[in-house]
């Protein structure tokens, strides 16, 4: 039996309800591939970090050999100490944060670390792009916002590009009308708003009603479908990195869409959905491999995963410490959704 923690109540209940789908499909499939009968049991982590311990202990008391999640990096850390004393392999799905794998042989992630984006993004907007002039926005009630923009100041720097604007706000704030005043005293190309979707929505339109021409950019924290209506029509034509989108055209994906909408119907309403598929798979293809169905075994059958391809790229962590060099994609926001803008392979 392997267990899934999943965020089935709060906050990021989107996330969790995407992740059951994305386990379900990935442990049918393999059933009916290999006639077996591996057992999934979902546990809840409510979306809180203590609630996550709770939830992977539960699991392992039902004898779960393997455990999925989180999607938060700070549930995540709850889980991987559940796991600490029995060893038992987690797979974290949505956890990016850098220092998470510090020190935990037992755990692993199938996505990229925050760092990646705000240099991935910093090479778009100077080599494909041709911006040459970018101001950035930075919550700094948030570390993961401080990190991305330092990395993306450090690398847009080195390529050439000038800072223009150093701006800071913090989380909840509504009103930007004097920060995008001050913006617009740089004239900036560009605006690189690095905390999370609450804010960059009411930003971006606020700075767009003096500076109509800017472009937007942003990471992961932008990956929520009510940032279109909270940036309305100035939102339009931004962009993001991010994990996956349901229009990339990487032919795993494509494959992998055809069995969800028949299974599920529609497509996946967040990343968390395609990104637990390829963690439990993972999982379930190192559980054929392992030499027993000990928990040992099966944590070094996944840590020596060699070209795992899955929908979301492909993964390798044999020799990376649990870390693959994982394919990012940037998007671009458009009045029907996120559209494929390009992918980096190896960010």
């Amino acid at each position: 039996m392997i267990g899934l923690i999943a965020d089935l109540d709060g906050d990021l209940k989107p996330w969790g309800d995407d992740s059951v789908l994305g386990a379900r499909l990935a442990v049918d499939e393999f059933n009916r591939k290999t006639r077996r009968a591996v057992k999934l049991e979902v546990s809840n982590s409510a979306s809180k970090p203590e609630q996550g311990r709770a939830a992977a202990e539960l699991l392992l008391y039902k004898g779960a050999i393997g455990l999925i999640g989180g999607v938060a990096s700070g549930i995540t850390s709850q889980i991987a100490e559940a796991a600490r004393a029995t060893k038992t392999p987690v797979i974290a799905t949505l956890a990016t944060r850098p220092d998470l794998l510090k020190g935990r042989d037992w755990l692993f992630r199938v996505c990229y670390r925050d760092e990646a984006q705000g240099r991935v993004m910093a090479r778009f907007a100077y080599g494909d792009l041709g911006l040459r002039r970018a101001a950035i926005a930075t919550d700094v009630t948030q570390p993961y916002s401080v990190l991305l923009s330092n990395n993306f100041r450090s690398t847009f720097r080195k390529l050439g590009g000038e800072v223009v604007a150093d701006e800071s706000y913090a989380g909840g704030d509504t009103r930007f009308e004097s920060l995008a005043a001050r913006l617009k005293e740089k004239q900036p190309a560009a605006v690189y708003i690095s905390g999370y979707f609450n804010e960059a929505g009411p930003m971006v339109r606020q700075i767009h009603e003096t500076m109509p021409k800017t472009t937007f950019l942003g990471g992961d924290g932008w990956d929520s479908a009510e940032i279109l209506a909270s940036g309305g029509e100035a939102i339009l034509g931004a962009m993001f990195t991010t994990s996956y989108v349901a229009s990339d055209p990487y032919p795993a994906n494509r494959s992998f869409l055809k069995r969800w909408r028949k299974k599920f119907g529609g497509l996946p309403t967040t990343s968390a959905g395609p990104l637990t598929y390829d963690a439990t798979k993972l999982m379930l293809e190192a559980m054929q491999r392992s030499h027993s169905h000990s928990r040992n075994d099966l944590r070094r059958a996944i840590a020596g995963t060699v070209g795992f391809k899955g929908c979301s790229g492909t993964v390798t962590l044999r020799g990376r410490h649990g870390e693959p060099d994982k394919r990012m994609v940037i998007v671009r926001l458009k009045r029907d959704g996120q559209w494929f803008a390009k992918a980096f392979e190896h960010p």
